[in-house]
């Protein structure tokens, strides 16, 4: 959703402890979509997330520091380098 809070059991929401705290890994997941289960409090969320190969490291870059802006992540302001740094460790 909009304000970051996800789509109840379905997807999970943006603005938490698990994207606050794998924030770093945020660009891969971007990047190359993610399967695995997230876990935020007791609710487990298992559907998958798309990939999005088209977005640049740019509009990556730039996804990322709005998310962290918009949902107070608090973390450091994240620079075109660092994300395509990120993108290359990919796993």
């Amino acid at each position: 959703m909009s304000d970051g809070t996800g789509l109840k059991r379905v997807y999970p929401p943006i603005k938490s402890d698990f994207s606050a705290e794998n924030f770093e890994m945020i660009p891969c997941m971007i990047k190359n979509g993610y399967k695995d289960t997230i876990q935020i409090g007791e609710i487990q969320y298992n559907s998958a997330m798309p990939a999005f190969p088209q977005l640049s490291p740019f509009e990556i870059t730039n996804l990322m520091n709005y998310m962290n802006n918009e949902f107070n992540f608090n973390k450091p302001f994240q620079s075109l380098q660092k994300i395509r740094e990120n993108l290359e460790n990919c796993q």
